[in-house]
């Protein structure tokens, strides 16, 4: 069926969600199509490089696809690596100096030069791995050391992945395809022929995954988002590293905490990236006021990217800021299993347990210099 998964087991840390990753790849019997932000050239990326290698030389068909930005060096020390072994391998909009291709970005003339910079705009933001057509690792870890306590130690990043089982993979095996196309590399895809195989029906997408690879469904998944939370009975507990909604969403969880749903979402106190924590601060204010919570993890990197709206949850990659809104390809899974709600219900409760909350009080604490920062970075919401 493709409403439900066959199985969905969670992941709260990379250790287990990787070594069962890797463990699914030694084991595949078909194919394995990987998608990544990031892939790092470091002690994780080398072990599933080599996990990789390994599935080609098994003879699989093993494809692997990164985004020119996240993995911008990819293409130059990884890349040759998995081809030697029989990888097929694609860069996602790459960036021009990664292939040379100024020549072709100046000869177009103006229309040239605005394509590229619609190109590097829109990035790959997924993370996903789909083993034998039926097998799915998803949500918010890059192939990168930092996801994984046996490299980072205590400053392990902290994040959120699921693995699912079920016919509705197929879809995110389509999405798959369509981005491999459009990125940069052999044209070895056969989307048309993969539709027709396996009876993928291209204008009905199921419940379970939600996708943004068409505007119609960047509009449908944004209003079906507000609508749940216009609705919630009990609770909108939102887990996100950059939060910069847009001023429905802000609307939303303004009028649902008006009406005594418990909104609370949590943030990071330590942000990858570090202008990040002065941007989200500038939308708290008006949100704290109507009732909304904020609570920032203190240990570490928070990097999970979840939501639960009463009993309707989601996993995967996309922030709750304007790139995931309009720019960045992202893939969510909902799970549904009562053991998964209670195991993200649990787990962001226990979250909240080494996490400040933030008050009013503290938002007059900032120096000039952070709300400037927060001030220009609202200025360009729409790029954040």
């Amino acid at each position: 069926m493709e409403n439900e998964w066959q199985s969905e087991k969670i992941f709260h840390e990379g250790d287990s969600f990787f070594a069962g990753l890797a463990q699914d790849i030694a084991q595949a019997q078909k194919s394995i199509e990987l998608e990544a932000y990031i892939f790092n050239d470091d002690a994780l990326g080398h072990r599933i490089s080599t996990a990789l290698s390994d599935a080609a030389r098994r003879g699989l068909r093993v494809r692997v696809m990164v985004d020119g930005v996240g993995s911008a060096s990819w293409a130059l020390k990884i890349l040759p690596e998995l081809a030697a072994a029989g990888v097929q391998t694609k860069v996602y909009h790459p960036l021009p100096w990664i292939f040379w291709s100024f020549s072709l970005i100046w000869r177009r003339g103006l229309s040239g030069m605005l394509a590229f910079f619609r190109r590097v705009n829109r990035r790959n933001h997924r993370k996903l791995c789909i083993l034998d057509h039926h097998r799915a690792w998803v949500g918010s870890m890059n192939i990168s050391s930092s996801h994984l306590r046996e490299f980072s130690g205590e400053g392990v990043w902290r994040d959120t992945g699921v693995c699912v089982e079920g016919a509705a993979v197929l879809y995110l095996e389509a999405a798959f395809e369509k981005a491999w196309r459009k990125a940069r590399g052999p044209l070895q895809g056969v989307q048309r022929e993969f539709f027709q195989w396996t009876g993928v029906d291209k204008g009905r997408w199921p419940k379970l995954i939600r996708l943004n690879d068409r505007r119609s469904r960047r509009k449908y998944y944004s209003r079906e988002l507000l609508v749940r939370i216009g609705q919630a009975k009990r609770r909108v507990w939102l887990t996100t590293p950059y939060f910069v909604p847009s001023g429905p969403l802000i609307r939303a969880l303004r009028t649902a905490a008006e009406r005594d749903i418990d909104v609370r979402i949590l943030v990071p106190r330590k942000p990858d990236l570090f202008f990040m924590k002065w941007v989200s601060t500038a939308f708290y204010s008006s949100l704290i006021s109507s009732g909304v919570r904020f609570f920032e993890y203190l240990p570490s990197v928070l990097h999970a990217k979840t939501a639960v709206i009463d009993d309707w949850a989601t996993v995967g990659s996309s922030n709750f800021n304007h790139r995931s809104l309009l720019h960045d390809l992202e893939v969510d899974v909902v799970v549904h299993q009562p053991e998964s709600l209670v195991e993200l219900e649990n787990h962001f409760l226990k979250d909240l347990t080494v996490s400040c909350e933030v008050l009013p009080a503290d938002l007059l604490k900032q120096t000039i210099f952070e709300q400037l920062i927060g001030k220009v970075g609202f200025l360009f919401r729409y790029w954040l």
